[in-house]
């Protein structure tokens, strides 16, 4: 009968009767032990007001004693003659302490749970605080006025305090005897509210058990019969049903497992044959994307290999334009020492001129010397005056043979620089490859050039010297001349001799200020075509720079452009990797369900 009964109630109504059950017990637990803890409690409140009752007999007696401690030091110091404002403020002290203590008493006294005989013992301690705060209020009135008369009246003041002390103690003596046997009741109410407890918790304990055991076995038997069929549906043996047929909630459970049961036979059967028809995709999905990653490589090995030259380009680039500027630095410095070598040339040339006139000048003051040689003892003072003429003629020469020296020196080494401009040159056009022929042919021609200079400065020196060392002669011989001319007369014929020697050094000086004057002239015409060359090397050295810029701007934006494929070949790569490891992840995951798959029975 238990079992048919248990078969038409639904869990829900079997757990509903068992929480009912639960409820009357906890009703009666709850009963009983509110009945425990109301005798509990009012033990406990009366225990509470004892300990009240106990704390304001004790403020009143902690009270007292510190009112005689305040005025024994006020009357002490009023004996020793202390001064009246501190005596004064001791005695309001004291009288402050009193009335504080009065209201403690008034306060002990209108305590409302006080029993008849703690009543009066009350009432004992308010009279005996009474008359000991009368007599207090009695002497600190007379310490203010005379403190010698206090000394008396002390042994009053012990005689009432001890008077008050004890109706305290007989008043604390009582509070804590009604203190102890409320604390007695209160252990034997808790004794029978805990014994009343776990009996009445023992007894609601057993009831309920008995209906939790009968609740639990009509709810485990058929689920225990679910449970076994649904552990051989997660062996994956779908052939069997648990064939349980009812009205409650396990029965309704095991119809609808059936159901599962037959829906999951279909649903398995699907399964395999789309597991079978995705794994066939699988497998050319991942050939096709295995074929995509490694044209995906190649594409990134070549778009790489391409960046690593553009760069190696771009930077070849930057380096010729570096070496471009240095060289535009070089020109423009060359041209500017050309300038200053054209205009030492026009100075020198003109130098030259103006000593080859002064020594025509000076062979034919010698010509007309000698001419004048025969007479030369009449005209003697003309003499004289034209040979001062040579000796200045001579210095201007020696002058201007000195300038020569050092037009010859700078030229020289205006070469010489030059030369080493062009090597310079030559170096940069070395380092700009195919975009510096131009320079290298440039600077081939101007370092001839140079070296034709620095000769042609070397046969200018050498002329210098010769044109040097005759007018030395001159000029020697010129003072041989001034210092002999007093036995001019007696030495006319040394006259003819030195003016021979003269005209004949001055005609080869002539000869050699002419050729000087010749390598001036090829010299200046060879500075004209140093100029020429550089203004011709400037004007395609800034071409060159044009084409350089333009060629670096092209470089730059190449290179960025090969940046901009390499990206794109990385995102590339990115996809077909992530492509194809979501390949091979759902050739895994087929793999996963199709294993599974075979593991179920139908």
């Amino acid at each position: 009968m238990p079992g048919v009964v248990s078969s038409r109630l639904t869990i829900k109504a079997r757990l509903m009767l068992l929480c009912c059950f639960i409820a009357l017990a906890f009703i009666v637990v709850f009963t009983v032990s509110s009945r425990a803890l109301s005798g509990l409690s009012a033990s406990v409140g009366e225990q509470g007001s004892s300990v009240e009752l106990f704390i304001r007999a004790s403020a009143v007696e902690r009270m007292s004693y510190g009112l005689e401690v305040i005025l024994l030091k006020t009357a002490i110091l009023g004996i020793q003659g202390g001064s009246a404002e501190s005596i004064g403020n001791m005695t309001a002290e004291v009288d402050n302490t009193v009335a504080s203590g009065a209201g403690i008493v008034v306060d002990l006294a209108a305590f409302p749970a006080l029993t008849i005989e703690q009543t009066d013992a009350v009432g004992v301690v308010k009279d005996a605080y009474g008359e000991y705060g009368n007599y207090i209020l009695t002497l600190t009135g007379m310490l203010r006025d005379s403190s010698s008369e206090v000394v008396g009246l002390l042994p009053g003041l012990e005689r009432n305090f001890s008077v008050l002390r004890r109706s305290l103690n007989s008043l604390i003596s009582m509070v804590q005897a009604e203190t102890a046997a409320a604390s007695e009741r209160a252990r034997i109410a808790e004794l029978t509210a805990r014994t009343a407890q776990a009996a009445v918790a023992l007894a609601a304990l057993l009831v309920i058990v008995s209906a939790l055991v009968f609740v639990m076995r009509s709810i485990t038997r058929p689920i225990a019969l679910i449970q076994r069929t649904v552990e051989r549906l997660g062996a994956g043996d779908f052939s069997m049903k648990s064939g349980l047929s009812g009205k409650d909630e396990a029965a309704r459970i095991a119809m609808s497992v059936d159901a599962l049961v037959d829906a999951m036979r279909a649903l398995l059967g699907t399964v395999k044959t789309r597991v079978d028809e995705l794994d066939g995709t699988g497998r050319g999905l991942s050939s096709n994307m295995a074929t995509s990653r490694a044209a995906v490589a190649r594409i990134d090995a070549s778009v790489e290999s391409a960046g690593l030259r553009l760069d190696e380009q771009d930077a070849s680039v930057r380096e010729v334009a570096g070496a471009v500027e240095k060289l535009t630095r070089n020109f423009e410095a060359l041209a500017l020492m050309i300038a200053n070598q054209s205009a030492v040339v026009e100075q020198s040339s003109a130098s030259i001129e103006q000593m080859i006139a002064n020594v025509d000048s000076v062979a034919a003051s010698s010509i007309r010397a000698g001419e004048a040689a025969a007479n030369l003892a009449s005209e003697g003072s003309d003499g004289k005056a034209l040979i001062d003429e040579v000796g200045s003629s001579v210095a201007s020469i020696v002058g201007y043979s000195e300038n020569l020296s050092e037009a010859a020196a700078l030229i020289s080494e205006i070469a010489s620089r030059t030369n080493m401009l062009a090597m310079n040159a030559a170096i940069e056009a070395a380092h700009a490859g195919d975009s510096g022929k131009g320079f290298a042919v440039v600077s081939d021609e101007i370092r001839r050039l140079a070296e034709q200079s620095t000769a042609q400065a070397k046969d200018i020196s050498a002329d210098l010297v010769r044109v040097s060392e005759a007018i030395e002669k001159v000029r020697i011989s010129s003072e041989a001349a001034v210092k002999s001319f007093g036995s001019v007369l007696t030495g006319a014929g040394a006259v003819d001799k030195a003016i021979a020697e003269s005209a004949h050094a001055l005609a080869e000086q002539r000869v050699g200020g002419k050729q000087v004057l010749e390598g001036l002239v090829r010299l200046k015409g060879l500075t004209s075509e140093i100029a020429r060359g550089s203004t011709e090397m400037s004007a395609g050295n800034g071409a060159i720079t044009a084409q350089m810029s333009r060629l670096q701007a092209a470089s730059s934006s190449v290179a960025l452009n090969a940046r901009e494929i390499n990206g794109g070949a990385d995102e590339i790569r990115k996809a077909v990797a992530a492509t194809i490891e979501l390949a091979e992840r759902n050739a895994s995951r087929i793999a996963d369900v199709k294993a599974a798959s075979e593991k179920f029975i139908l």
